[in-house]
């Protein structure tokens, strides 16, 4: 590690568990414990950058923390020494499968090779083993708060994440210690109002289909509300028009990479047969199985692309992608992007987007019309032809008529309140940032 370079990055990751605690709130307590005893203030917003979704052992949202700092004369070993006590005392250490990591880098011109290595974990499965390897080439500091690494894996790659093109903030309010594990007390009605005040520069807050409240979490984690929108300055309008009947402990705004698909962004060309289970992947292709209601109210159907075909998996849960998935037919020209799974030796995708190219034309079989009277036809029977309940003539041939579909060329997600983190909701397609967009440091970004 470079201790000449004045800028320090410090990655923060797998400080929870199922049980509680949050690496925000680790993130949180070391901003204001390093402030307080040294002094030194982050010069940038902390950055919340969510990993691939489908990583089997993951708590919440498998989200990592990134903080820059300038050293401003600060000696580094107190700085170390401060930041590893304050992620100690807040992680979860004693729960089985937590294994704290944190890495400091001294950020040099050339950070590719950790840019590389965030693209690869936003869609795959990385072994402790890669990121420790990685980290010694590259000279990176790591401190491992228990025997195993597997934190060593996050804190890289939120080192590693480029936000410096499309990006959202999110808005991460605290609870006091005596609340965690209780019901948050948190007004809906100033929920909705708020909602319908910000959007869509505010995205996900309330799922009025399912009539329930997103910005909340439901586990004991110290988070009251989480509020995801375009800039910082719509996340405090948005927080001062809630009504909570608890007391905030305090908040602070993270940049991320959330609602932006960088999951389905970072992937290039890769090809069906080099998919492995819990990777992200994309695909195109036409239905070459019709969908079928599976066992829980899932849909199942088949996708082929380059003579490979995908079987493909919509939970019932994701509400009007699987009212969506359930009208699709042979033919139709399909991208589809999701998580991949087992099933048995073969992959499944588990569906998180849909878009329908082109839809295909139905035929259906009809009993034809009587040309003399114009009547409907009935049927004589299983290849007995047809007869005109009016006049008695006679046909042989079924009329085949085109049937009109519902179904329409677009894109189509999961219902808000089953999305994730990383996908983007339709509300924000032509909000993107462009690159090199920077949002300053407003003054009320932290409480």
């Amino acid at each position: 590690m470079n201790a000449a370079t004045n800028r320090l990055d410090i990655g923060i990751d797998d400080t929870d568990s199922l049980k509680g605690g949050c690496t925000t709130y680790v993130a949180y307590c070391v901003i204001k414990g390093i402030a307080k005893e040294l002094g030194l203030q982050v010069n940038d917003y902390p950055c919340l950058v969510r990993l691939n979704p489908n990583f089997p052992p993951k708590t919440k949202g498998n989200g990592a923390i990134r903080l820059s700092v300038r050293l401003d004369g600060v000696d580094l070993e107190s700085l170390i020494e401060t930041v590893t006590r304050i992620v100690r005392k807040h992680s979860r250490i004693e729960d089985e499968g937590t294994e704290p990591a944190i890495a400091f880098y001294s950020v040099g011109p050339d950070q590719q090779e950790l840019h590389d290595f965030y693209r690869l974990v936003l869609v795959e499965v990385v072994s402790p083993e890669e990121g420790v390897r990685l980290a010694d080439d590259l000279g990176i500091k790591m401190i491992y708060l228990k025997d195993l690494k597997k934190g060593v894996v996050g804190s890289l790659a939120a080192l590693g994440a480029d936000l410096s093109g499309d990006h959202t903030f999110e808005l991460l309010a605290y609870r006091t210690e005596g609340m965690w594990g209780k019901r948050r007390l948190v007004d809906e009605h100033s929920v909705i109002a708020m909602d319908q005040e910000t959007s869509p520069l505010t995205f996900n807050n309330y799922d009025y289909t399912n009539r329930r409240v997103l910005i909340t979490p439901h586990g004991p984690d110290p988070i009251l509300v989480g509020i995801r929108g375009e800039t910082p300055e719509i996340l405090t309008r948005a927080f001062e028009m809630l009504r909570f009947g608890e007391q905030v402990d305090g908040y602070a705004i993270f940049k991320t990479n959330q609602g932006t698909d960088a999951h389905f962004e970072a992937l290039k060309h890769r090809p069906m047969a080099r998919m492995s289970p819990f990777s992200v992947a994309c695909f195109s292709g036409d239905i070459s199985r019709r969908p079928v209601v599976i066992r829980g109210g899932h849909v199942l159907f088949s996708v082929e692309s380059k003579g490979a075909e995908m079987p493909v998996v919509c939970f019932a849960e994701s509400g009007g992608l699987t009212k969506k998935a359930r009208e699709l037919e042979l033919g139709d020209r399909v991208r589809v992007c999701g998580g991949t799974r087992s099933k048995g030796a073969s992959i499944c995708l588990n569906l998180e987007r849909l878009e329908i190219v082109t839809v295909s034309v139905k035929k259906a079989r009809r009993p034809p019309m009587c040309s003399h009277c114009g009547r409907r036809c009935k049927s004589k029977g299983l290849r007995q032809g047809y007869a005109c309940p009016e006049c008695g003539r006679l046909f042989r041939r079924p009329q085949i008529a085109t049937v009109e579909r519902a179904l329409e060329p677009g894109t189509y997600l999961p219902d808000a309140g089953s999305m994730r983190h990383l996908a983007k909701p339709l509300s924000r397609v032509g909000l993107e940032k462009p690159r090199g967009r920077v949002a300053p440091l407003i003054q009320n970004w932290l409480k």
